[in-house]
Order: C-alpha cells, then sequence, then structure tokens
C-alpha cells in the first residue's frame, strides 16, 4: 500500500511538468519529454504566417521542438503558411485540415507519415513537396485538395499509400507528380500512384538525413539536373558537433557544407556526437571581485570539478545554483558530466532592506524585492490598479519622485509608501441629440474640479444639469468635485425661432417682395402669421408678399399660431432721388438698378456705368447703364458684399 502511494503522488508530481500546455510568440506547446515539446493549438485560432521555431526557451531552459499535435491548426481558415523547421519529426492526424488559406506546404526531413487527413479540405493548397524519409500515407490525407497542381516526392521507392485514397478529390489528370530520375516505371506500377496521369522525373535525388535525429539539422534534399552543383549542410544542434558524412557506411566527407556534382541518387547521413556543455555564471554585485574555474567541454561522464573564488574582503561565496535552485554550497564542486549543465556561482554583500507599502491599499501593487546588496541598484515599479493613477513614492511624509519606477544605490535601509490618486469618469448626455453641444466629460484624479458646458443650438433652451435623478444646476457651465463615476444629463427643451429672410429689406414705393419664414429646429412644421406693425407704410398678407406704400420704416413680423416662435424683417420704403438699388440684400444673384431724375438727366448728356468693387477694393465689373432701370446679374460672384459706384454715388450691395 505504500509503495503504491508513493507511485501515485510520483505521477501527481509529473504532471504539471508533462500535461499542462504554454504559449511562447503567439505558438501553443505541450511537453513530450525532458528537454522536448510539440506545437498544440489554440483559441484564437492561428492566423497569417505562422514560423515554427527549431527551438524555444521557457522558464529558462532550451526545449527542442519536435512534433505538431493532431488538430493543431484545425480550421485555421485564414492561416496562410506555416515553416516547418526540419527537426520536426512527427505531424499529427488534421493537424491542417480545413486550412483553406494554405497554398504550398513543404514537410521537412524526419517526417515518416503523412497521418490521417493531415490536408483534408485544404482546397487552395497548389504545392506540396515530401522528403525521402515519408515512408506512408494515410487515410484521406489530401482528400479534397481540389486544387493540388503539383506534388514532388524525393524518394525513389513510391511511399505506401492507404487503401482509402489519400488523393480523394484530386485531379490525377492534370496534377503533376515530380519523382527523381530512373523512378518513373516505379511510380506508374504502385498502387495510388499510378493513378496519376502527369508523372516526370525531375532530376536526381540528393537524400539527406541526421543520425542521431536529435543531433541537428540537415539541409540541401532536393532534385538536381545531372551535373548540377549541389550543397547539402549539417547543422548541429546545441551539445552536439558535426563529425562527417556517410555514404554506404563510408565517411565521404568532413565537411559540414559539402559540394559535389551531381551525377545520380545519392542519400547521404550526417554524423553528429553529443558533447557535454558546463558553462558557469558569476552572480555578484561586482564580477571583478571573484571567479570561477572548470568550466567548458567535457567527454560524457567524466569528473567535472568547479572552483568559486572570491578577491574582496568584504564579498563571500553564498552557493551555486542551477536553474534557479540550490546545487552546493561547497567553493569545490565536482560531479560527473552527464547533461550539459549551467551552473550559476552566487556571491554576495551585507543585505540592506527596503520596506513598501500601498497607499490607498487597493489602489496599486509593488514589483522589486525588499532585500538588496549594499551599493547595487534597486528598482521599485508601481503598478496602478485598473482606474488608479501612480502620484509619487513617498517617504517620511515627503515625495522622494514621481516616476512609476524608482531606481536608486542601495546605502541605508528605506520605508517608501506609492501613492495612487483614483480616476473618476465623468460622462455627459442628453435626449435631444441636435439640442446643442456638450463638452468636459473624460476622466479625472479623484478630488479634481470637473467643468460641464452645454452649448444650445439655434431653436433650443438650455433648461438644467441632473444627475439622472436629481438637478444638480440650472447653469450651462457647471463646476463640480470628481469623487465618484457619474454620467450627467443636459436638458434642453425646444424653443422654436423663425427666421424671416430677408430680414433687413430696401423697398421703394409701389416695390412688392415675397418675405420666407424659416423655423428652428427645422422639425418642426406650423403655419405663419404676418403682419405689419404699420400697415400705411407697406402691407403684407398671408403668403408673405409685401407691398410698399409709402416712405418710412416699420417692422414685418412672422408668428406661430400659438404666438410662441416670432420672426421680424426691418422694412425700409423709400422714394427714388438719385439712386435706388434694390432688393438688397438679395438672394437670386440679380438686383436692380433704378436712377433718380438728376441721373436721368446726366445721362441724356453723358454715358454712365456701375462699377461694381469687392470688399477689398478691386473692381469686378464694369457695366454701361442703357436705360433708367437696369438689372444686373452677378450670380457668377460668390456671396458676400460689394460696393456700386455710379458717379458720385456709392452704395453697399449684399449677396446672400
Amino acid at each position: 500500500m505504500k509503495k503504491l502511494l508513493l507511485l501515485w503522488l510520483g505521477f501527481l508530481f509529473l504532471l504539471p511538468v508533462w500535461c499542462y500546455g504554454f504559449e511562447v510568440a503567439g505558438i501553443n506547446y505541450s511537453f513530450t519529454g525532458s528537454n522536448t515539446v510539440e506545437v498544440t493549438k489554440k483559441t484564437p485560432l492561428y492566423i497569417g504566417n505562422i514560423v515554427i521555431p527549431e527551438t524555444i526557451i521557457y522558464s529558462g531552459r532550451t526545449y527542442f521542438v519536435r512534433s505538431i499535435s493532431d488538430s493543431t491548426f484545425y480550421n485555421c481558415t485564414n492561416l496562410t503558411a506555416v515553416n516547418i523547421p526540419n527537426n520536426i519529426t512527427y505531424i499529427g492526424r488534421c493537424a491542417f485540415y480545413g486550412c483553406t488559406s494554405i497554398t504550398s506546404i513543404t514537410i521537412p526531413n524526419g517526417v515518416s507519415n503523412i497521418r490521417d487527413e493531415l490536408f483534408r479540405n485544404c482546397y487552395n493548397l497548389i504545392n506540396v513537396v515530401l522528403p525521402s524519409t515519408v515512408l506512408a500515407i494515410e487515410r484521406s490525407a489530401f482528400a479534397g485538395c481540389s486544387k493540388l497542381a503539383s506534388i514532388t516526392v524525393n524518394n525513389s521507392m513510391p511511399p505506401f499509400c492507404s487503401v482509402s485514397d489519400p488523393f480523394l478529390n484530386v485531379d490525377k489528370t492534370t496534377c503533376t507528380l515530380n519523382v527523381p530520375f530512373g523512378c518513373d516505371s516505379i511510380y506508374r506500377q504502385a498502387d495510388v500512384w499510378k493513378d496519376f496521369l502527369n508523372i516526370k522525373e525531375t532530376g536526381y535525388l540528393i537524400s539527406v538525413s541526421a543520425e542521431p535525429i536529435a543531433g541537428g539539422i540537415v539541409l540541401g534534399e532536393k532534385m538536381y539536373e545531372k551535373d548540377d552543383w549541389a550543397t547539402i549542410e549539417a547543422i548541429a544542434n546545441t551539445g552536439y558537433s558535426f563529425k562527417y558524412w556517410k555514404e554506404d557506411g563510408k565517411n565521404v566527407s568532413q565537411n559540414s557544407s559539402y559540394s559535389f556534382t551531381v551525377i545520380k541518387n545519392r542519400i547521404l547521413t550526417a554524423i553528429f556526437l553529443k558533447q557535454i556543455t558546463i558553462t558557469t555564471t558569476i552572480k555578484s554585485p561586482d564580477i571583478t571581485i571573484c571567479s570561477v574555474s572548470g568550466s567548458g567541454i567535457h567527454d560524457s561522464n567524466s569528473i567535472v570539478t568547479l572552483q568559486a573564488i572570491v578577491n574582496h574582503p568584504d564579498y563571500e561565496f553564498k552557493h551555486w545554483e542551477e536553474n534557479g535552485l540550490f546545487v552546493s554550497n561547497q567553493t569545490n564542486y565536482s560531479f560527473h558530466a552527464k547533461i550539459n549543465r549551467n551552473l550559476v556561482a552566487v556571491f554576495e554583500k551585507k543585505k540592506i532592506y527596503i520596506n513598501t507599502s500601498v497607499s490607498p491599499s487597493s489602489g496599486g501593487i509593488i514589483q522589486g524585492s525588499d532585500e538588496y546588496d549594499i551599493g547595487s541598484i534597486v528598482q521599485l515599479e508601481a503598478i496602478p490598479q485598473t482606474n488608479y493613477i501612480f502620484k509619487g513614492w513617498q517617504e517620511a511624509g515627503a515625495i522622494v519622485s514621481t516616476n512609476s519606477i524608482y531606481s536608486f544605490t542601495a546605502t541605508n535601509n528605506r520605508t517608501l509608501v506609492a501613492i495612487f490618486s483614483k480616476l473618476i469618469t465623468i460622462s455627459v448626455t442628453t435626449e435631444l441629440t441636435n439640442a446643442g453641444t456638450l463638452s468636459g466629460s473624460g476622466v479625472f484624479e479623484e478630488g479634481s474640479t470637473v467643468h460641464l458646458n452645454a452649448t444650445t443650438n439655434m431653436g433650443y433652451k438650455f433648461l438644467h444639469w441632473t444627475d439622472g435623478v436629481n438637478i444638480v444646476s440650472n447653469q450651462a457651465d457647471y463646476a463640480f468635485t470628481a469623487n465618484t463615476d457619474q454620467t450627467f444629463t443636459a436638458v434642453f427643451m425646444i424653443h422654436c425661432i423663425i427666421q424671416v429672410n430677408p430680414s433687413i429689406l430696401d423697398l421703394r414705393i409701389g416695390d412688392t417682395v415675397y418675405l420666407e419664414g424659416n423655423a428652428f429646429p427645422k422639425d418642426i412644421e406650423f403655419s405663419l402669421n404676418w403682419e405689419s406693425m404699420n400697415s400705411n407704410i407697406a402691407t403684407v398678407d398671408n403668403s408673405g408678399k409685401i407691398i410698399a406704400l409709402k416712405e418710412g420704416n416699420t417692422n414685418i413680423t412672422a408668428t406661430s399660431q400659438d404666438g410662441s416662435c416670432k420672426g421680424i424683417c426691418n422694412l425700409t420704403v423709400i422714394v427714388p432721388k438719385n439712386l435706388m438699388i434694390y432688393p438688397n440684400p438679395f438672394t437670386n444673384g440679380e438686383f436692380t438698378i433704378e436712377l433718380g431724375q438728376w441721373l436721368k438727366e446726366l445721362k441724356e448728356t453723358e454715358d454712365i456705368s456701375v462699377l461694381l468693387y469687392n470688399i477689398s477694393g478691386r473692381l469686378i465689373l464694369d457695366f454701361p447703364i442703357g436705360s433708367d432701370k437696369t438689372e444686373i446679374d452677378i450670380s457668377h460672384l460668390p456671396n458676400g458684399t460689394y460696393i456700386v459706384r455710379i458717379g458720385e454715388f456709392v452704395r453697399k450691395i449684399t449677396k446672400q
């Protein structure tokens, strides 16, 4: 019973190491061995161009990426490309099922099986390259890859194909099957492969592999034309060294980069040998006062002795550590070289303490340890919680720094308080969205003054601000202290205005003009009552038609039926003497000039012209007067104020 309990506890201890997943640089992994991992699926799904690395660093340790698990990229429809390194030796079932954006894939050396439904329904897949290591293609591996146009098989022997056609729905009449020289007849007799009508011998196959597989990666496997210059390369993984290239059991080259002329198919193996590397690092406030010896490359299982040496009386050796764990407190540490190791010799000075706290307690957190070596750099970081900001570091009631990251030299014990301030969110709204413009909302420090403003649009009237329940101010400009998140509502009422166009009008006796009344806001509809304040000078009917009767000034009013809205036009009726220009202002681009008696007599003896200037004094029109009443069209000119001059008479007109 005791043995069973120990076994069960051991299994529980191993679970965190071997079972849980983690993410590095956007790719999910899970452990498969003490120094190996596999790529796994994740949520959200993978997108874009994924580059799988040969190795990753996680929690300070290096792991080799050896495999891709089942369904890793399943239905990743926005995955456009995957770069698979040569040290991947296994790709699981359905790993790329439904990756509809992938167009090309190269399977790396070392993969021996193309598993069930691996690329099923990758209907935009066009090119596939299979290495010489692939020995079998399983059920429906490429089923549904209807656009597959080229398959290159770098193997002189056709890989075994499942009875259930791995290339279901692939057009074998148009898809090109590229095989090594001398292999055409073999593929034409092999099950499934013989169904491809377009089989081409595209070159001599130079096949490369690594021994052991973990020793390194090999590059250069492909098909070459006869007499091509081929270069293959062996790259040792960490902990291995390249020794030689082997062919038919013989050493053919000791150069990791081996070049030769291609005259036949060749199968070459890169031989790697494992080495044990012992590295050491010094962890000390001052690395010049200490040293270590004994590190380097060692034969497997040989005895390594590391020595920690202190060269300063104020320092002492504390211990050896590895991956952050204590190993030995002996200055001379001996062990057998079995695996690569990186050991840290820890040296220390006298310790001092930095005590920290947060105010208010809910305002944030502090990063930075409380124990430091004398003379070392202390770095504290204040990190505010949501809806707080950092204000400063306080010591003995005084602010000593306003930087959230506070660095200083550890010379004495200190007590520091990180001061935070709460952030208050103030929002504004109104039910009448067209009634005006609201400003002043935002995020404020607790206790600061907030100024809200409501600017009213034409046709509306501001009433008051409310906090959703109570009226808080009748002033459009409302100031208060921010102490809690709040939403304030600006309450407006419709306050209609009638704009009479034109609002100022000069007429001569007998003239007739129609006025126009526009209501604001524009979505209000009602009829108008027109009235002349002096019907002896001018009359107006319910259509807004004015008849000028007598010289003088009066107001023409437009009033809503209920009397709540009113607009006014200031009317001047004049008797023409020497010059009359009307209407003024005018909106249709035309105005009339009528000469008085004196100008009429002058016109009989000499030519008279209308000179029109812009407001800057530039002459823009010279128009001869041919009759006592002349209509002038300036609709082609922009709206604005112009100066009319006829002889000595000058008038200002406005085009609207």
